[in-house]
């Protein structure tokens, strides 16, 4: 037996096959190479945190409003799945999935999938001081975790969109107004997390009395956002089931309803 390099037009050969057979792996003659070249190539790995991944997570209306600790209860990343014209598992919508912010560096590679279920979000690196210890820093943090916020749009570098997206964090000081710099920047923190909290908490307990009316727990699935998007996907499935047969016909009518508690 002889061993070495498999020649090229025997690697072809043998993608022909396994296409033939059925599997998921369309062949492209531009992308053949020999064993040799493939050596050659190196493995690039792109290290990023779940706070990169809820900055860059895009526009979309069921997570632009989402806070940092809201995101890692429902949302978490995963690969994007082939296309649907080149996996049959592809071209069933099972999920709800959203595509990053087009900037982000794991954009072409992942996406955000909707969990079923809430988990619990795990913080680590840092421990939330009491307000009597450091009104600051737990100031900070609050906002962080509870306070939505995400990276602008614009032509600036990644960095600087990051750093623009924790602005709002820190109030500014008046311009108009003569004011001390040190002084005012001692409680910056504070002061804009006092401002935010004064109209989140109304917009929570309004949010918190209606599911107890409807004896519903608050659930992401129960939003109307969620709802729309339910709505959009089962358009999207109807127009690749619909000539399938009747009876999907009528299950994906009964879909399309949207549900009165989400309004």
């Amino acid at each position: 037996a002889s061993s070495g390099a498999q020649p090229a037009d025997s690697a072809a050969t043998a993608l022909r096959a396994l296409q033939s057979s059925g599997q998921d792996a369309p062949v492209d003659e531009s992308k053949q190479t020999t064993a040799a070249a493939s050596s050659r190539e190196r493995t690039l790995t792109v290290t990023t945190t779940t706070l990169e991944d809820y900055a860059w997570r895009g526009n979309h209306p069921l997570l632009k409003d989402m806070s940092w600790s809201t995101y890692g209860m429902w949302v978490y990343r995963v690969e994007i799945p082939p296309r649907a014209e080149v996996s049959v598992r592809s071209a069933v919508l099972r999920f709800v999935d959203i595509y990053f912010d087009q900037d982000y560096k794991l954009a072409n590679t992942h996406m955000q999938r909707i969990s079923t279920e809430p988990r619990v979000p795990m913080f680590e690196g840092f421990t939330m001081p009491s307000v009597t210890m450091d009104a600051e820093r737990n100031a900070m943090y609050k906002q962080l975790q509870c306070r939505p916020f995400s990276v602008p749009e614009g032509d600036q570098s990644p960095d600087e969109k990051m750093l623009e997206a924790f602005k709002p964090f820190c109030a500014a000081p008046p311009v108009q107004e003569r004011h001390d710099v040190s002084l005012w920047a001692s409680a910056a923190f504070s002061k804009a997390f006092v401002t935010w909290h004064t109209e989140a908490k109304k917009h929570a307990l309004l949010a918190a009395e209606r599911f107890l009316r409807r004896f519903e727990y608050p659930s992401l699935w129960e939003t109307q956002e969620m709802q729309d998007m339910l709505a959009e996907l089962c358009d999207a499935s109807g127009k690749q089931k619909e000539s399938i047969d009747g009876n999907g016909v009528v299950v994906l009518e009964a879909a399309r309803q949207r549900d009165p508690d989400a309004d």
